[in-house]
């Protein structure tokens, strides 16, 4: 009986007292979904103090279970986890490979491949994220799908990779578009048929981003212009070997000087320099002195100060948004306008590229890449005497003895200017060029070419061959393929270029990897 009927109802609390506590029950298998999720979420975060710290959480969750049970989990973490053994925070990266390898074993192809779908569609996501390092790690990641994944489950994923990879193309922060080069050039060398249809679209990106302001970028989008002709063969090399004729000569067009402040005089006051018209005439002000010019809205006042580069917070990696274009034609926000001589380097990086599969044309070209290198007119000048000396000795051995020793007279003298300059960086380039070409055509025929040409810059060219080279990887031109270690003792693989491990490289491919210091092995299996 009872009189109240209340006694099955749930107690309320009173008011100002403590809600009674959740005596739900959450299962062991309740618990581990919500992790995953949560762990998810963390290792895509944009703050790369999240992705560390649900990285070292995403390991000890999966390692704790057994294998049996972590495969359920995999097509939500592993895309991820890979991503991040390329991203540009050490920590994270170094982290994740450990990850991978204590993961997955020697299993990590046949797992992306068994979760291909998912993985796709997390790199896609990655390569148009807010934060700049994720998407240049989307790129990175896509270019080791394009070569070593091979699984027909890639087919209708390829049209949308490809546009992920013309985004990337755009982007205002450069290492994206490095990344961007390297992917799409090894993408379209992996799948040339599938890539047949938007190659209009990239052979245009290639080409613009041959005269990038970053030399790293004018030299991946070299190497990439290479694998495209290595795809396509004759028909992609005759394209190439017409930009190389339109653009090798431009630093002829070089001024003496380039202006980043056009609309300012060279007179300050407190450190400030006041407009000036178009025209360059100051503009009176009724006090009878010079004023400043009227600028319509929109327009730029300062543009020593506005347009410039921004940096993240915590880091010293440029803060750039991604492209809001579609398109080739979509312009780069914080890129300044293409100087003449930075087309003529992009080509010696082209040259490089094409020596080995093409050496009468690319032999055909030396001459007028020596008569570049004899201009003094410009500031920059010494900028492109250092990549002619590092890449000549490696275009030398792609074109053979026999086609360099009917050129390599025409080098003599830019070699002996450079050997004598006061440019550190072209110096030491200039010594490491004679070494290696001393070492390809012998010493005795080279000092003999030497003097041929003006016999009082041999001694020049004898004291830069009896004093030791500079350690730099340089010396590889002359064995390619082959690991060096360099002074710090770190042997750095044979892979490139850099930030990829695992696919088949040129010897300059090879080499230029060494140069930049490549960040590590990282493979997937």
């Amino acid at each position: 009986g009872g009189d109240g009927g209340d006694g099955d109802q749930p107690a309320t609390a009173e008011p100002g007292s403590e809600p009674a506590p959740d005596t739900t029950v959450i299962t062991g298998e309740v618990f581990a979904v919500r992790m995953a999720a949560q762990l998810a979420t963390g290792l895509s975060d944009n703050w790369s103090q999240v992705r560390m710290a649900a990285s070292v959480a995403s390991r000890r969750f999966l390692l704790a279970l057994p294998e049996a049970q972590r495969e359920r989990f995999y097509e939500q973490l592993l895309p991820r986890i890979c991503l991040n053994r390329y991203y540009v925070a050490e920590g994270v990266r170094l982290f994740s490979q450990e990850t991978w390898r204590a993961v997955v074993g020697d299993r990590g192809i046949s797992l992306v491949e068994r979760y291909i779908d998912a993985t796709i569609t997390f790199y896609i996501m990655q390569t148009r994220a807010d934060n700049h390092a994720v998407r240049e790690a989307g790129c990175a990641c896509i270019a080791e799908l394009g070569a070593k994944v091979r699984t027909p489950a890639m087919a209708k994923h390829i049209p949308d990779l490809l546009q992920a990879l013309i985004e990337a193309f755009n982007d205002d922060s450069w290492p994206v578009r490095d990344a961007a080069c390297i992917a799409s050039g090894r993408f379209v060398k992996c799948y040339p048929e599938q890539s047949a249809p938007r190659m209009a679209e990239f052979y245009d990106l290639f080409f613009q981003h041959i005269g990038d302001n970053i030399w790293s970028v004018r030299e991946n989008a070299a190497v990439a212009l290479g694998q495209v002709v290595e795809a396509f063969g004759a028909e992609a090399f005759a394209k190439v070997q017409e930009k190389i004729k339109a653009y090798l000569p431009s630093a002829k067009d070089q001024k003496p000087t380039s202006s980043a402040t056009p609309a300012l005089e060279n007179v300050t006051q407190f450190g400030v320099a006041r407009p000036v018209s178009p025209g360059g005439d100051m503009i009176d002000s009724q006090q009878g002195g010079p004023k400043r010019i009227r600028y319509k809205a929109g327009e730029s006042q300062d543009p020593d100060h506005e347009n410039k580069q921004l940096y993240s917070c915590g880091s010293l990696a440029p803060k750039l948004k991604r492209s809001t274009g579609g398109g080739c034609s979509s312009s780069h926000g914080h890129r300044r306008p293409v100087e003449p001589w930075e087309l003529t380097d992009g080509c010696v990086y082209l040259l490089r590229e094409l020596a080995a599969s093409y050496p009468t044309e690319v032999t055909a070209f030396l001459p007028q890449l020596a008569d570049v290198a004899r201009l003094k007119h410009y500031p920059h000048h010494f900028s492109l005497l250092e990549t002619v000396w590092k890449q000549l000795p490696v275009i030398a051995h792609g074109i053979g003895k026999r086609n360099f020793k009917r050129t390599d007279r025409d080098f003599v003298e830019p070699l002996a200017y450079t050997l004598q300059c006061s440019n550190h960086l072209a110096k030491t380039a200039a010594e490491l060029c004679v070494h290696a070409l001393a070492k390809f055509l012998g010493p005795n025929i080279f000092k003999g070419h030497v003097a041929e040409v003006d016999d009082r810059l041999v001694p020049i060219f004898e004291a830069a061959l009896m004093s030791p080279p500079p350690d730099a990887p340089l010396a590889m031109a002359v064995n390619p393929g082959k690991s060096f270690v360099p002074p710090t003792g770190r042997v750095v693989p044979t892979f490139g270029p850099p930030g990829m491990s695992g696919a088949t490289a040129s010897p300059a491919a090879i080499a230029a990897a060494a140069a930049a210091g490549p960040r590590g092995p990282v493979r997937l299996v």
